[in-house]
């Protein structure tokens, strides 16, 4: 399906340019054709429809890793479906 993957944009003065660390990606679970997208600080929540052209709503939110693993970032998928 499709996949989604959260970059961290940073402009390096050294270097005079924008440079890309990627953090985490994650492949849909169920959508086929993305619809809508909206983002905030805290989730991304994608519309679309399934390869059976049912709608489908998948709610990704970050979820704060154990204080083992500071340095990474992990997402949860919440998935809804409607017909």
């Amino acid at each position: 399906m499709g996949v989604l993957t959260h970059y961290h944009l940073e402009y390096d003065p050294t270097v005079g340019q924008v440079v890309l660390k990627q953090l985490w990606q994650e492949e849909s679970k169920g959508i086929q054709k993305v619809n809508a997208l909206i983002a905030d600080e805290k989730r991304f929540i994608i519309g679309g429809f399934t390869e059976k052209g049912q709608g489908i709503i998948e709610v990704w939110r970050k979820v704060s890793p154990p204080q083992s693993e500071a340095d990474t970032s992990k997402v949860v998928l919440k998935e809804n479906q409607w017909g």
